[in-house]
């Protein structure tokens, strides 16, 4: 049994854990924009963010190791490579401030 503990309702982060009805699978966030909700895992997919349910936000530590990682892909134009590159460099320039 899944518990569902809000709707989305704005940003999702990386590493959230995402439940969508319809399909019936509960699956982990690479990120959101106006497209929708990213797929982290290898059957890339978006999501519409009116179908998404937040089960779990992850932690900062877990987001940052996943950013890394999808920063890390090989596929140079996969749009979770190319967040995570431009999410890492805000982070770090507002470390930086």
């Amino acid at each position: 049994m899944i518990i569902v503990n809000e709707k989305i309702d704005g940003e999702i982060d990386t590493g959230d854990t995402v439940y969508t009805p319809g399909w019936r699978i509960r699956w982990i966030a690479a990120f959101s924009d106006k497209e929708g909700v990213h797929c982290l895992g290898a059957n890339y997919f978006i999501a519409k963010k009116k179908d998404c349910y937040l089960v779990k936000k992850s932690p900062n530590h877990e987001r940052d190791k996943l950013l890394r990682g999808m920063a890390g892909m090989s596929a140079k134009d996969d749009d979770r490579r190319l967040y995570a590159i431009e999410r890492l460099k805000i982070d770090a320039e507002k470390a930086n401030e």
